[in-house]
């Protein structure tokens, strides 16, 4: 039986207009009015599975996270965990206790349930728009985690081949946004990638078959250029700047000429091509997303054009009354439930432009940015002063120094206190490294610290006392001060009592909780509160990069761990330096605990990996002890070119344009200013949060967007 002949109560013009508003913000915008069902039950439940998206969010993270407490495939009842002085453990080398087999199976059926029974539920009850993407690959994904559910339990928790961790890595695809984005954007930059790379390719090879051709008969050099395999892999090893200068060492005895053969080698290779790379790579994922902001901004723009086809069905015109009555449906979405009646008013005005009391429809088209906006209504300076002892409040001696606290030498003085507070931290740090502290002096800089925390209880009251508690507690940087205050207090008081040994560490957890005053002060410099600002925004808009990032280094640790797990441990004939010298930097950097014998080492070893580009110790490890000897090699390679040439590359474009768009924030900060004079006297401060990749970049491209909206008009 079709919804339309159900006897349920229907959806007004503004709780559909609110649901397309609902779909534009999660990124997925309405194609056509007609696909909104009409009923309230369908709204009901879309709510429902929208607010409980976080719900399957946390199971799929958990399914990941899982994959860290499962036992390695190379173990068994008979075969335990190689430990890494080679012998048995129940823990890993990364310390992570391992589940049974037992609780291992129902923790994983119990979070593919969760994921499973919203599946069925929004492909059932909201098959027009149904949550969820590509709904037959995700059957098939679920379907194919659930048979290896069973397929381990077949093996009593003990299989020789783990296919999970594979699996889930697909899960977060299906169910964060950003991060399906931001692999697109990763994906379009592999062609221009490789052209780059195969001209890298060649002329690494180019370079060392003529330096093997030249010293293979070398003995010094027989270890890195000894045959045309050695040789090219050492050539890229060079390329990397791994083990150098030591490929060049071992023939310049013989050859001093062959140091400016290596020399120019590395200027074309390291300075001009793997730039080139870079420059590729920074390129194609700037372009591309310049792309998609363009697109989505369209399609954002034609979904919230139809809203405002809904919201004006009755009316023709969308009034103050249509905005609070649309953002009362708004508000059952848990992503919007802060705005209330004020916030509505607020963004009502926002909104308005031409402040005719109406919202055009250009006007309704800057919503979803809008939303974006966070209202900031500045409080009357009531302080407790004024309100219990009114008239002293008036008396011109507390009115001068409520004026002095307000100063900015005030603010001076309070500096210098911190300044000297420093010192004294200085001072004791450096009798404790030198371990020439002693109980009474612990005694003596506890009183001290104690004395600094008063001081600043006192900037605290005389503050509330001026300008009043709620005003005080709105500024973020002096509830941080109140917090440190209070725990530096606690501490100083703690470290008064009779001083034990035991107490040593609590004193120097004290010391760095001392140093957090630093931020204060440093907060109050143009420059580092410039910085501040832009990790505010990094940290949030370059999630699905950095998700990215874990999920491939993830991926190469789940492959490592099936083929390498349980080869490196102490007591392995085959990683003494005796039989064979390529290992002797291994053991010789007691480099024991970077292994793939768990997924956590795994992913520690690949991620150290990563940092130094590459390392060629860990490589020459794993093919002294894997079955497949030196082709192992070719693992770590590809884990280079993936990790350390594409996705850090990206990483380091996505960085250089938050700056660039921070450096170019002035015409933002223009717009607001206007925004904030349309409110007259209610004094109302408005702030922009750029919470996503794709608001950064729209503030980057700027001039494209107004030109695309400007074609749209």
């Amino acid at each position: 039986m079709s919804e339309s002949n159900l006897l349920l109560p229907t959806l007004s013009c503004h709780e559909r207009a609110a649901w397309i508003v609902d779909e534009t913000t999660r990124g997925a915008p309405i194609p056509n009015a007609q696909s909104i069902p009409r009923t309230r039950l369908s709204r009901d439940r879309y709510l429902f599975v929208e607010n409980t998206r976080y719900v399957r969010q946390l199971a799929v993270i958990a399914l990941i996270l899982l994959s860290f407490f499962e036992l390695p495939s190379y173990c068994s009842p008979h075969r335990q965990c190689v430990a890494v002085d080679g012998t048995s453990a129940s823990l890993s080398l990364s310390g992570v206790p391992y589940i049974s087999p037992l609780p291992q199976f129902l923790f994983n059926i119990f979070l593919l349930a969760i994921l499973i029974f919203f599946f069925i539920y929004d492909t059932l009850y909201l098959p027009g728009t149904a949550l969820h993407i590509h709904p037959k690959r995700l059957s098939l994904l679920f379907s194919a985690l659930v048979l290896d559910a069973v397929y381990v339990i077949a093996f009593a928790g003990y299989p020789p081949f783990r296919l999970a961790p594979f699996l889930r890595a697909l899960l977060p695809l299906f169910y964060f946004h950003s991060l399906r984005e931001c692999t697109t954007a990763i994906l379009a930059v592999l062609n221009p990638f490789f052209d780059v790379v195969t001209i890298v390719a060649l002329f690494t090879f180019i370079f060392g078959w003529i330096v093997t051709l030249v010293f293979h008969d070398v003995p010094e050099a027989d270890r890195y250029f000894g045959n045309l395999v050695t040789g090219l892999y050492s050539a890229f090893t060079s390329l990397t700047t791994a083990d150098w200068p030591m490929q060049i060492m071992a023939v310049l005895d013989v050859s001093r000429p062959s140091a400016l053969l290596f020399l120019a080698f590395i200027l074309i290779g390291v300075l001009m091509l793997f730039n080139v790379l870079l420059a590729v790579v920074y390129n194609a994922y700037t372009g591309h997303m310049e792309d998609l902001v363009v697109r989505k901004l369209q399609d954002r723009r034609y979904s919230l054009g139809l809203a405002y086809d809904v919201l004006t069905e009755q009316d023709g015109v969308v009034t103050l009354p249509d905005v609070r009555l649309l953002f009362d449906e708004l508000r059952k979405n848990k992503k919007h439930s802060h705005m209330d009646d004020q916030q509505t008013q607020l963004l009502f005005t926002a909104l308005d432009r031409d402040g005719d009391e109406t919202i055009s429809r250009d006007e309704f088209l800057g919503i979803v940015d809008a939303l974006q906006l966070r209202f900031v209504l500045e409080l009357e300076n009531v302080s407790p002063v004024e309100r219990f002892f009114p008239s002293f409040y008036h008396t011109e001696g507390w009115q001068n120094v409520a004026k002095y606290v307000r100063s900015k030498s005030f603010s001076y003085v309070i500096d210098m206190v911190m300044i000297v507070n420093v010192l004294v931290v200085l001072l004791e740090s450096t009798m404790d490294l030198r371990e020439k502290d002693t109980p009474k002096s612990v005694l003596i800089f506890a009183a001290i610290e104690c004395g600094f925390s008063f001081v600043y209880i006192l900037e605290m009251v005389a503050k509330t006392a001026s300008q009043g508690f709620d005003r005080y507690w709105r500024d973020y940087g002096n509830r941080f001060d109140f917090a440190v205050t209070w725990l530096l207090l606690a501490g100083a008081i703690y470290a008064l009592y009779p001083y034990t040994e035991n107490d040593r560490t609590i004193v120097r957890y004290l010391v760095l909780l001392r140093c957090l005053r630093l931020f204060t002060l440093f907060a109050k410099m143009p420059r580092f509160r410039k910085l501040v600002q832009v990790f505010t925004v990094l940290v949030p808009a370059s999630a699905p990069l950095f998700s990215f990032f874990f999920l491939s280094l993830y991926v190469f640790t789940a492959a490592g761990v099936e083929m390498f797990g349980g080869l490196i441990y102490r007591n392995n004939p085959a990683l003494n330096p005796d039989n064979n010298q390529l290992v002797d930097a291994f053991v010789g950097n007691d480099y024991w605990t970077l292994n793939f014998n768990d997924m956590a080492a795994g992913w520690y070893t690949l991620f150290s990996s990563v940092i130094v580009a590459y390392l060629t110790e860990i490589a020459e490890a794993i093919a002294a002890t894997s079955r497949f000897g030196s082709w192992t090699k070719w693992f770590f390679i590809l884990n280079f070119v993936v990790n350390s040439l594409i996705v850090s590359n990206c990483v380091l474009a996505f960085v250089v344009d938050l700056f660039v768009m921070q450096d170019e924030d002035d015409e933002d900060e223009l717009i607001l200013s206007d925004l904030q004079g349309r409110y007259g006297s209610k004094r109302v401060k408005i702030l922009h949060r750029y919470s996503t990749a794709e608001e950064v970049y729209r503030t980057m491209f700027r001039d494209r967007v107004n030109e695309v909206l400007s074609k749209d008009d």
